[in-house]
């Protein structure tokens, strides 16, 4: 079983990666793309889920909107929901496509 980061460790290594994303350039951020990808349609959770959760990415974030798109063409669990944030409220709003 994994454990949860501590809230410190979490902002640290958010701050990481941010650093880390900033310094790719669009190639090298396609390619990390790309490989994400491919690393999860392997997993076997990948094979057996009926619903994917997943963020919508920002410019300067590893790109989720091919994943996304091949989900709601077929290629993937049959629904799609993306996190929502409402002041300290967050709930998951489906895409249809």
């Amino acid at each position: 079983m994994t454990r949860s980061a501590a809230p410190d460790d979490k902002g640290a290594l958010r701050r990481r990666m941010k650093h880390r994303l900033g310094a790719m350039d669009a190639h090298e951020r396609e390619a990390a793309s790309a490989a994400a990808w491919a690393n999860l349609k392997g997993q076997p959770m990948w094979k057996e889920s009926r619903v994917l959760l997943i963020f919508m990415s920002m410019p300067r974030e590893i790109d989720t909107g091919g994943a996304i798109q091949e989900v709601l063409e077929g290629h993937g669990p049959k629904a799609v929901f993306v996190p929502r944030t409402a002041g300290e409220n967050l709930d998951f709003r489906g895409i249809l496509s």
